[in-house]
């Protein structure tokens, strides 16, 4: 089995290493903010909706740049639905031409990406690591609650609730000092747009692939048609020069849910979480291979060495578990 905190360290180091740690901070000394109410939680979902209302159909757009005319013409028929829902979830929905995406998904994007800009900025990869974990104990709870028909009672902890506390972890950083801070906001963006590209494009990639029209009938073949639809997605998001490297956060949560080990049960719907953010490494490092303004970017920072070994890391953990 693989060690946990291994393999998500060196997932968040493939992350990490497009950007170089840009000095110190000085931890914040506000008090942590309180779990928000029940009325402040279905705001905050409305507000997500609202953000994906307005997102999902500019990203559509850059990704169907990158596509043929018969999948572009497919993808354009599609219908983005988001919903107020705290759930973590998009689905390309059988036999409609609809994609749904919740507000929930949106909201742990957003946290997440937040965690992984202070981790980037300031080289706190143990901060980022924690609070995925965490992160991925909340969705497993609810998960299990809602297969059982109960109401999901494990709240998600907020990015600045996590971090504000934790000075030594996270220094301590407030929402209002993020704000301010520019870097960090564009790593965040980059992050959210990354993870929703990669989210987009896979779904989109089940209708255009023909997964929608024709449901798999066995889990082995489930697992084969979403293999196909997240390498349909690296495909569109490299061919829109977009790095699949910045979907990496929503797969590194994606597989902390699941557990990052190599071997699947035969009743899995999915290929394993480790698999697949392998597949991102492999999918982005092609990228990086082939298109010179990455390595300049690398090297401009200072970072291709680094970047090499964390692919190379990866991969050699990867030929361990196989």
């Amino acid at each position: 089995m693989t060690s946990y905190r291994t393999a998500l360290g060196l997932a968040s180091a493939f992350w990490l290493a497009l950007f170089a740690p840009l000095g110190p901070m000085v931890a914040q000394a506000e008090e942590p903010r309180r779990l928000p109410s029940a009325g402040e939680v279905r705001n905050l979902l409305q507000w997500y909706k609202d953000r994906l209302d307005v997102k999902l159909p500019e990203l559509r757009h850059t990704l169907e740049e990158a596509m043929s005319p018969s999948d572009r013409e497919r993808s354009r028929a599609l219908r983005l639905v988001s919903v107020v829902d705290g759930n973590v979830n998009a689905q390309a929905k059988s036999r409609t031409n609809l994609i749904y995406v919740s507000a929930g998904l949106l909201e742990v994007v957003d946290w997440v990406s937040t965690v992984g800009a202070v981790g980037t900025k300031y080289g706190a990869q143990a901060c980022y690591t924690e609070y995925v974990r965490k992160v991925a104990e909340a969705i497993q709870a609810n998960s299990e609650r809602a297969r059982r028909g109960q109401v999901a009672d494990h709240p998600l902890e907020s990015a600045f609730l996590f971090m504000q506390p934790r000075p030594s972890l996270c220094h301590g950083i407030s929402e209002a000092s993020f704000k301010q801070d520019k870097v960090l906001n564009d790593l965040r963006d980059a992050s959210i747009d990354g993870s929703l590209y990669f989210i987009l494009g896979h779904e989109i990639g089940h209708h255009v692939l023909g997964h929608t029209s024709r449901p798999a009938t066995t889990a082995a073949q489930s697992r084969v048609d979403e293999s196909r639809a997240d390498a349909f997605a690296f495909r569109t998001m490299a061919g829109a020069e977009i790095t699949p490297a910045v979907g990496l956060n929503i797969m590194v949560v994606f597989a902390s849910v699941e557990g990052f080990d190599f071997e699947e049960s035969p009743e899995a719907t999915h290929p394993s979480g480790a698999k697949r953010v392998l597949a991102m490494v492999d999918a982005a490092d092609d990228v990086m291979e082939h298109d010179p303004k990455y390595v300049e970017q690398l090297r401009r920072l200072g970072k291709e060495r680094e970047w090499r070994q964390a692919v190379e890391r990866i991969r050699e953990l990867a030929r361990k578990e196989e």
